[in-house]
C-alpha cells in the first residue's frame, strides 16, 4: 500500500510563523507526495536538516546563559530574557522558551514521519541501500539529540537513585499529529535517547570528518559522552570521548581559535549546520549588538566580573572570547568595556559588507569539550589523571599548566573558562548540584547595570530552586490532559 509523508499541519504553521524563519528548499516535498525513491528520501532530509538547525540556532542554544552568572543587564535591556534573567515566575509563558519548546517537537515530528517511511523504499542497488542507512542513521541521531536537547532543560538532572520515578519528557516515536503524549520518567527517556544513539553507530559510517554539515557517527560519539557523564557512567564518558579527541586536533594558537568563532572554521569542530547567505541566518545572542544607524554598540548584556577574571595573561581565549567597545547605555556612553565575543558574525553571511549581522554557523559540537568531559569523568570516578586531560586543553590554549589543586574543582573552572555563553553554564550547575552566585559587573558598567528586582547583578539561588527546571509551557499544559507539569 502507497505511503505518504504528511507534515502535521500544527507543526507548519508553528514552523511558518516562527520569529526567525527559516525555509524548506523549493523542490522541497510537499504535503502528501509519496516517499518511494531515494531522491524522495535526499529531499526530505533536507527538510529534516532545515528544522533541526532551527531547533539549534545559537540564539537558542545560548538562551540559559542569561539566567545564570556569567552576564549582568544593563540598565535600559528593554526586559528581553527578563524572565530568565530575574529568576521570575511565568516560564511556562516566557515566548523564548515556548519556541525553543515548540521547535523541537517539530522537528521530531519530521524525523519521526522520516524513520516511519523510510523502509518503504526499494533501493535499487548497494550504493542507495548505503545511503539509505546514512540517512536512517543521521534521523535516529537527530532524534537523539532533540530529546537531549529538551530533557537537560525541562527535567532535573540525572540521578540514578531517582531517575525511574523523576519526570522526564514526552518522547513520540510515531508520527502522529493528533497524539496527546504523557511524560516518560527520566530514566525512560535517557534510554530512549541511549537506543537512539545505538541504532546511529550502527547505520552511520566511520568516517572522521570535521565540520561536516551533516551529523556524523563521531557527532553520536560526542552525544554519547555528555550523555554517560550525565547518567554517571564515567567510564563511559571517558570511553566515548576517547573515540573522538584523536580525530579532531585542537587550535593550537590564537588565529587559529579566532577562526573557529568568526569564520566557524577550524579542524575542532564535529559539525556545523549548514548556513549560507540566504539560509539560516539566525543572528547569535545580543552580547555586541552594534545599531547601524546610531553607529553605537547597545548590548544587552555585558559578562560579569567573575568570567573576566578567569583567565590568565597569556591564555589566548581572553583575546578572543572577548571584545572591547565603548558601549552607549541609558544616555550614557562607557568606554572599554569588555563584550563577550564568540558570536561576532561571519563575514561570509554579511547582508552588507560594511556591517555584520552576528550570524554564525550552529557549531553543535567542538572537540575542547571532549577533554572537558573526559576530565570531569575521570574526576569524579577517580579514573586515571584529570589534571593532565585538562593540561593537554591549556597547553593548546596558551595557558600555564595545572600542577595541584582538586581536580573537579579545576575542572568545574576550566568549563567556564573554556564553554563560556555556549548554554552549557545552567546544565553544569544543575548536574553539579550548585546554586547561583551571580556577582557585580565590571568596574565602568557599575553606573549602567541594572540593579532593580532582587538585586539582579548579586542574584544568588539555591540548587533546590525549582526554576533551574524550566517549566513545560502553558500551551501544552491546556491542550494536552496528559501533560505532566514539572512546578
Amino acid at each position: 500500500m502507497r505511503k505518504y509523508i504528511i507534515i502535521a499541519s500544527l507543526a507548519l504553521a508553528g514552523f511558518i510563523t516562527s520569529c526567525e524563519l527559516d525555509r524548506f528548499p523549493g523542490d522541497g516535498i510537499a504535503t502528501e507526495e509519496a516517499f518511494e525513491t531515494i531522491a524522495d528520501a535526499e529531499l526530505f532530509r533536507t527538510g529534516m536538516y532545515s528544522l533541526y538547525r532551527n531547533a539549534n540556532y545559537n540564539v537558542r542554544r545560548a538562551l540559559s546563559d542569561h539566567q545564570v552568572d556569567i552576564v549582568n543587564a544593563v540598565s535600559d535591556y528593554g526586559n528581553r530574557k527578563g524572565l530568565l534573567y530575574l529568576w521570575q515566575d511565568g516560564l511556562a509563558t516566557d515566548y523564548d522558551i515556548e519556541e525553543y519548546y515548540q521547535v523541537h517537537y517539530i522537528a521530531l515530528t519530521n524525523v519521526n514521519n522520516f524513520l516511519n517511511n523510510i523502509d518503504e523504499i526499494e533501493a535499487e542497488d548497494s550504493s542507495e541501500i548505503e545511503t539509505l542507512q546514512k540517512y536512517k542513521g543521521e534521523a535516529y541521531l537527530m532524534r537523539a539529540s532533540l530529546i537531549h536537547n529538551l530533557v537537560r532543560y525541562f527535567a532535573k538532572a540525572y540521578d540514578p537513585a531517582t531517575a525511574s520515578s523523576d519526570l522526564g519528557v514526552a518522547i513520540p516515536l510515531e508520527y502522529d499529529p493528533t497524539a496527546k503524549p504523557s511524560r516518560e520518567s527520566l530514566e525512560a527517556t535517557y534510554a530512549q535517547i541511549q537506543n537512539d544513539l545505538n541504532d546511529a553507530k550502527a547505520l552511520l559510517p566511520d568516517v572522521s570528518q570535521a565540520m561536516s554539515i551533516h551529523l556524523t557517527k563521531d557527532f553520536a560519539h560526542a552525544i554519547q559522552a555528555r550523555v554517560s557523564l550525565e547518567m554517571h557512567d564515567f567510564q563511559g564518558a571517558i570511553d566515548a570521548a576517547d573515540e573522538i579527541i584523536p580525530n579532531y586536533p585542537l587550535a593550537s594558537n590564537q588565529s587559529e581559535l579566532e577562526s573557529l568563532w568568526t569564520d566557524d572554521n577550524s579542524s575542532e569542530i564535529l559539525v556545523k549546520l549548514y548556513t549560507s547567505s540566504q539560509e539560516g541566518r539566525a543572528a547569535g545572542p545580543s552580547y555586541i549588538n552594534l545599531n547601524f544607524s546610531s553607529q553605537r554598540y547597545v548590548p544587552d548584556f555585558v559578562p560579569t566580573k567573575k568570567v573576566i577574571d578567569l583567565y590568565e595573561d597569556g591564555d589566548f581565549r581572553k583575546d578572543v572570547f572577548f571584545t572591547e567597545k565603548n558601549v552607549y547605555i541609558a544616555g550614557s556612553t562607557y568606554n572599554n568595556v569588555k563584550l563577550i565575543n564568540k558570536y561576532p558574525g561571519n563575514p561570509e553571511y554579511d547582508s552588507n559588507p560594511n556591517f555584520s549581522d552576528y550570524v554564525n554557523a550552529p557549531k553543535l559540537f567542538m572537540i575542547s569539550e571532549a577533554y572537558l568531559i573526559k576530565a570531569e569523568a575521570q574526576a569524579r570516578g577517580s579514573i586515571g589523571d584529570p589534571i593532565a586531560t585538562l593540561n593537554l586543553l591549556r597547553d593548546a590554549r596558551g595557558a600555564d599548566p595545572l600542577t595541584s589543586g582538586d581536580a573537579f574543582e579545576l575542572v568545574k573552572e576550566e568549563r567556564l573558562r573554556e564553554m563560556l555563553a555556549e548554554g552549557q553554564r545552567i546544565l553544569d550547575l544543575k548536574r553539579w548540584g550548585e546554586g547561583l552566585e551571580r556577582t557585580g559587573g565590571q568596574d565602568a558598567m557599575d553606573g549602567g547595570l541594572y540593579t532593580g528586582g532582587s538585586n539582579a547583578p548579586f542574584l544568588t539561588k539555591p540548587a533546590n530552586d525549582k526554576m533551574w527546571v524550566w517549566e513545560i509551557p502553558i500551551n501544552d499544559l491546556r491542550t494536552n490532559e496528559n501533560m505532566q507539569p514539572n512546578w
